[in-house]
C-alpha cells in the first residue's frame, strides 16, 4: 500500500486535490493506512496546507512533449 500513499501525496503535492480540505485528506489516509512513521510524516505534511502551484508548473506537467 506504499504506492497508494505515494500516489495520494503526489496528487496533493501537485495541486490536484484542492477540492478537498487537508483535514478530509488526512481522514482518508488515516482510514486507509495503518499507523506508521511514514503515515505520520505524510499527515503532518498535508496538515501544513496545500502547496502553492504556479500556473507555469501546471502547464509544464501536462505538456505533451
Amino acid at each position: 500500500m506504499l504506492s497508494a500513499q505515494a500516489d495520494i501525496l503526489f496528487l496533493f503535492d501537485h495541486g490536484h486535490l484542492v477540492d478537498f480540505s487537508p483535514q478530509e485528506i488526512v481522514r482518508l489516509i488515516r482510514a486507509l493506512f495503518s499507523d506508521s512513521p511514514l503515515r505520520n510524516r505524510n499527515v503532518e505534511k498535508i496538515l501544513a496546507g496545500h502547496p502553492a502551484v504556479s500556473p507555469d508548473e501546471e502547464e509544464d506537467e501536462f505538456a505533451p512533449f
